[in-house]
């Protein structure tokens, strides 16, 4: 079953920097593919349009500005309210879906899990080389009226405090087949 959602995305994006500021951006259907920077200042999300073409920009301030910027903020907001709440949760349950290794320059291994209470995968992807892990997953919710979600949009690093990705590693660090080269991994 497909959840409802009023937003017309193609793509979607939010991270957190070190200094605790939320960013990202969208990719508007509606407006010819139109990409927006936002930035979250207090409670409210501050858009700023990013390569939009000229026979495009006047109905965007018309209409976009006026009529769905708050549906798009709304959105935003609910994204970071449900990752935050992660930091609340002291047990974390699933299954590993799926575990690759590529090596190049460094020895890479991606783990992809699903959790019993977060509704996209998440996917911690360890770089065993250089001793550091990136985590991030799909929307928590549709982008679109097709019930897609955003690929691999949400980076957790600085949303996350270091004890919730404790918890969230630790079911699984002796699952992975990769157990003995991740052993000192998010301890």
């Amino acid at each position: 079953m497909r959840e409802k959602t009023k937003t017309r995305m193609n793509h979607f994006y939010i991270r957190k920097t070190q200094d605790g500021e939320i960013t990202g951006n969208v990719q508007l259907e509606n407006y010819k593919y139109a990409i927006l920077f936002f930035e979250k200042k207090g409670e409210k999300i501050n858009f700023k349009p990013l390569d939009i073409k000229p026979e495009v920009q006047e109905r965007f301030v018309e209409k976009w500005c006026k009529d769905e910027q708050s549906i798009y903020e709304e959105y935003i907001l609910n994204h970071i309210h449900a990752i935050d709440e992660l930091n609340n949760q002291k047990i974390f349950n699933g299954r590993i879906v799926r575990e690759e290794k590529f090596e190049d320059r460094s020895v890479i291994l991606e783990i992809v899990i699903k959790y019993d209470n977060i509704p996209s995968e998440v996917e911690f992807k360890f770089d065993v080389t250089n001793n550091c892990c990136q985590i991030q997953s799909d929307s928590f919710f549709p982008i679109n009226r097709k019930g897609k979600r955003a690929f691999r949009s949400i980076y957790f690093e600085n949303f996350l405090t270091e004890e919730t990705i404790k918890r969230m590693w630790e079911p699984f660090r002796d699952k992975t087949e990769y157990r003995l080269q991740l052993l000192h991994s998010l301890r």
